[in-house]
């Protein structure tokens, strides 16, 4: 299990991430402080992590985490507008806190 912990000045938030033997993918539960509550599931797509809502929820959403490095990566949640196309909702830059 993955916990991580996310502020962006304001805006906070966390997730919970696990990894599901019977579907072979990753699954993610995610809130913040804006009352939004969305479960994702997914996994490495190339050089990406990819976390998807699963299908049938709405609003269609992604997370992607890419430029992955040692202690830090970006981050992009998309959700799918009725035309099909994505829109990028947040991106913020990751960097590992110190501990």
């Amino acid at each position: 299990m993955i916990s991580e912990h996310f502020t962006m000045g304001s805006y906070r938030g966390m997730s919970v991430n696990a990894y599901d033997r019977k579907l072979l993918k990753w699954r993610q539960t995610w809130v913040d402080g804006g009352s939004n509550y969305v479960l994702l599931e997914g996994g490495k797509e190339g050089d990406r992590f990819v976390f998807r809502t699963p299908k049938g929820q709405e609003p269609e959403s992604r997370i992607t985490y890419f430029d992955i490095q040692k202690d830090q990566m970006e981050w992009m949640t998309e959700r799918k507008g009725k035309d099909g196309a994505w829109t990028t909702v947040l991106k913020m830059h990751y960097k590992r806190a110190k501990t």
